[in-house]
């Protein structure tokens, strides 16, 4: 083999992922190769480099996702508290046409910079 290998192959050969057929080729010639053996090497302390990282960061974001949590479940049940203050006893119909008034052309307060904008043609209020 003359050409050097590609990275994905170097990569898959590091992670027992290459094809059968393509082993035997790869592992020929690798003691041949200085380039391939050193991409190799790197390719393998970059894989252990990410692992540590990742242990590391696993270990330190584990006690400062509690916080958080209670953060959010404290926050939570405060918006339900003061929410439920705000119900009223009596139950109050509402009309159907204040419900569809969501839907209506008409921005939220009523301004318009020119009513053609807000009221299309042929349509009455």
């Amino acid at each position: 083999m003359t050409e050097h290998l590609h990275q994905e192959a170097l990569s898959a050969l590091l992670d027992g992922e290459l094809e059968p057929a393509l082993r035997p080729m790869a592992e020929a010639h690798l003691p041949t190769c200085a380039d391939c053996q050193a991409r190799l090497v790197e390719l393998r302390v970059l894989g252990e480099d990410l692992r540590a990282l990742r242990g590391r960061t696993r270990a330190a974001s584990g006690p400062r996702r509690l916080p958080l949590a209670l953060g959010a479940a404290a926050s939570l049940l405060l918006g339900v508290l003061l929410g439920s203050t705000l119900v009223t006893p009596e139950r109050r119909e509402m009309p159907a046409s204040a419900l569809l008034a969501v839907l209506s052309s008409t921005p939220p307060g009523g301004l318009c910079a020119r009513p053609e904008f807000c009221q299309p043609q042929g349509v009455s209020q």
